[in-house]
């Protein structure tokens, strides 16, 4: 009878571990309330299906066809290594904890703030077309004065730094 008794116990242990705990990961359930939908997948151990399903997988390929995770999850399980399970962690939450930190202080995501980046460099590439466009101007105004001919100077606006230093070449070579 306590034989019976035991393995009752060590049934219902097991039964409510499932419904309380991912079978794979082995974090309580509670956790999983801030991930909407991810228990759901792993509730009585529904989960674990999938690693089941991908060692058989693996078990029936030919090891010469096997692609890197393939190769190193076979080689892990030789070694009676578990280190590829996600044990305490899941994806959600390792994606989560990643992204959290692509907020500033402004509440400004890494996303508007590299747009911004971008933008700005994509104005300084506009702004440099626009300078070497000026100077193969003048390099070509140059040529013409010094074959003998000539032409109207170019014109340079001063707006930058740059755009100085060309009107001062400019300038010259007149």
């Amino acid at each position: 009878i306590d034989a019976f008794a035991e393995k009752r116990n060590n049934d219902n242990a097991l039964r409510e571990d499932l419904e309380t705990k991912c079978f794979v990961s082995s974090i309580d359930r509670f956790v999983f309330n801030q991930y909407p939908g991810e228990w759901e997948k792993r509730r009585g151990g529904k989960y674990a299906w999938n690693y089941l399903l991908f060692f058989t997988y693996l078990a029936e390929k030919d090891a010469e066809e096997y692609n890197g995770l393939e190769n190193f999850v076979t080689e892990q399980k030789e070694k009676d290594k578990i280190d590829f399970l996600p044990i305490n962690t899941f994806i959600a939450q390792q994606r989560s904890e990643v992204t959290r930190g692509w907020e500033d202080k402004s509440g400004e995501t890494m996303l508007q703030s590299m747009r911004q980046q971008v933008d700005k460099v994509e104005g300084d590439v506009d702004e440099v077309k626009d300078l070497l466009n000026k100077i193969v101007s003048l390099l070509r105004w140059n040529r013409a004065v010094l074959r003998g001919g000539g032409g109207e100077t170019p014109q340079v606006a001063a707006s930058t730094p740059w755009t100085m230093v060309l009107q001062n070449a400019t300038q010259r070579s007149t």
